[in-house]
């Protein structure tokens, strides 16, 4: 899935992949530069970040973590009232110091996939 994002005022794409559990430890080692630690919007992301993650992982030790679409549709299937909870990440391969962008934690309840 593509992401269309703004970096520096330029369109650029991202891809949006579900996370993994060997995504959790890179995105527990995000860092914010000393400029940006002032800034309301980056420590509230790296907060999210923390609590997605540690959100996730509780869904993934009850084994009811998607990791991938197909996973999560058969999920749904199995199951219309499931909570399925997933990660999503926005890649940005062209960013080599920042290759994952953002973070997204949901959990699906009573959905029709």
């Amino acid at each position: 899935m593509r992401l269309v994002i703004s970096f520096e005022g330029e369109r650029r794409s991202a891809e949006l992949a579900f996370g993994t559990p060997q995504d959790v430890p890179r995105l527990m080692r995000w860092r914010a530069t000393v400029g940006r630690r002032g800034d309301q919007h980056v420590r509230d992301s790296l907060e999210f970040r923390k609590l997605a993650a540690k959100r996730w992982r509780y869904y993934l030790r009850g084994n009811e973590a998607a990791l991938s679409l197909a996973h999560l549709k058969r999920a749904i299937r199995a199951n219309p009232f499931a909570e399925v909870g997933f990660l999503l990440l926005a890649e940005a391969p062209w960013h080599p110091k920042v290759p994952h962008w953002a973070v997204a934690f949901a959990a699906a309840v009573g959905a029709t996939i």
